[in-house]
Order: C-alpha cells, then structure tokens, then sequence
C-alpha cells in the first residue's frame, strides 16, 4: 500500500474508505489534498447513484453462455470443471451438449468412457427389432390380472351386471315382479282399508290374550314348586325380609371389598418392582 503523506489514494484506499472509517494517514491526506477529495466525492455519489439503480435478473441461460465463452479462451478452466452428470450425458448423446462441457468430456477419461458405454447402450438398444404382440393379446394380460373391485355393494352389482347380460336380464326381471308386487299390495291395501282394520284388531285381541296366557302359565308354575310355600311363610315377615336384606347388603359390601382389593395388589406390586 501506498503511504498517504507521499501520494495521491490508491483505488484500495479508496475503496476502504467509502466501506469504513479511514485511517488517520488516509484522513490526514484529505484534507490536505483537494484532488483526493474531488474524486472521494465522485466515488460516493456514483455509489449512491448504483444503490437507487433497481436490480435486473440476467435472461436464461446467461451463466451458461458465459462459461461457454470463457471455455473457448481458456481450455484448462473447462478442464477443471465437475464431471458431466446423466442430464448432460443425455444432451450429448442427443448433440446439445455446450461447448464448455465438451472440452471437458474431450479431456476427462472417466466422463469420455462413461459416455461412450451410454452411447453403445443406445445403439445397441435401437438395433433390437420391434416386437409386436400377438392378436389379443393385451385382453390375455388383463384377464390373469386380479384387479380388486370396489368395496362399494352397488358398484360391484353394477360390474357384474354390466360383465353379464344374462344376469342383468334376471335381475331386471326380478326387480321388475317385486315393484308390480309392492304396486299391487299398495293398491289393495288402499282399497280394503276397513278388511285391514278387522285384521289388526283381531290380531290386537289373539296377543293380548297370549300374553295373558303365558303370565298365568309362569305364576301357576312358580306356585307349583317345592320352594315357593318356604319362601311364602319367609316373606310373610317383616322382620325376616328386614334381616335377609341386611345379610345381602353386608355380603355385596364384603364382596365388593374384597374386588377392590384384589384390583389393587398388583398395582402395587409392580410400583414396588419399579
């Protein structure tokens, strides 16, 4: 770096200068020097001036032109780039490579007998005949092909349908019987009603009279049994229904005590075991 007291700023001091706050040496040549000042002055306001400027992005494809440029004037910049990636193997078996890359390819054993190989796969694949499949055969394919339907009820009706006239036919048919069946059951019902009303109360009075039937039937059996007179003479007492209540009031107590603390143990002991 130049010395400040001797001569003018350099472009480096100049540019420290507009970045930070001078050295003492710098600021010192300042003032002093009125040329310095003029042309410190002129570098803020072009600064400033770039600063307001709004930014432009570069069109496609302009680093690419760029590298390609300076491939061709300095050969050994292209050499020392990354090895070609399989798009770029692609566009050169397709002629489209840039230029900047086909130095390299030209002077990267690895890259050149990659591409070769990938270009020997090309050719050899397009020598191969085409093959043509044989009469229905793709109907074959999607024969042996277990398609799963769907969980839908009325889709796979529908597909069965549709795969089977003769089942379509039955089924029309049979929808076709039930809906004349409902239709006549609708229209006769709408034209017998009182027969209907008959019906259901005949049907009303013969439940009500099983019903009954079937009571009497389970009292009379209870009655029958050995027990009943003990159990009788049992409930007969106040007393006695009063202690055999309490019995079964402390016994479901201890029962249930007893489950809570059969519940718990093992609560417990795997706490203690951790």
């Amino acid at each position: 770096m130049k010395d400040a007291s001797i001569g003018h700023l350099t472009a480096d001091q100049i540019d420290q200068l507009l970045q930070a706050a001078p050295p003492r040496l710098v600021a010192f040549h300042l003032e002093t020097c009125l040329d310095c000042r003029d042309l410190v002055a002129a570098e803020r306001s072009l600064v400033a001036s770039l600063a307001q400027l709004n930014p432009v992005d570069p069109p496609a494809g302009f680093a690419e032109r760029v590298l390609e440029r300076v491939a061709l004037q300095h050969p050994e910049f292209a050499r020392s780039r990354p090895h070609l990636v399989a798009d770029e193997l692609d566009a050169w078996l397709e002629g489209k490579l840039a230029a900047a890359r086909i130095w390299h390819l030209e002077d990267c054993a690895p890259c050149l007998t990659l591409a070769e190989s990938e270009k020997a796969l090309v050719d050899r694949l397009r020598a191969l005949p085409l093959h043509t499949p044989a009469a229905r055969f793709g109907a074959r394919v999607m024969a042996r092909v277990a398609v799963a339907e769907s969980t839908g009820t009325l889709t796979v009706i529908r597909r069965r349908l549709v795969a089977n006239p003769r089942l379509a036919l039955v089924a029309a048919s049979a929808g076709a019987v039930l809906l004349g069946g409902l239709g006549t059951s609708v229209v006769w019902s709408f034209s017998h009603q009182e027969t209907l009303a008959l019906w259901g109360q005949n049907l009303g009075a013969q439940a009500s009279g099983w019903l009954w039937l079937g009571v009497r039937g389970v009292v009379s059996n209870l009655i029958e049994q050995p027990w009943y007179g003990g159990l009788r003479q049992v409930v007969a007492s106040p007393a006695r229904v009063a202690m055999i209540g309490g019995l079964g009031l402390v016994a479901w107590a201890g029962g249930l005590m007893a489950m809570r603390h059969l519940l718990t143990v093992p609560r417990a002991a795997g706490s203690r075991a951790a």
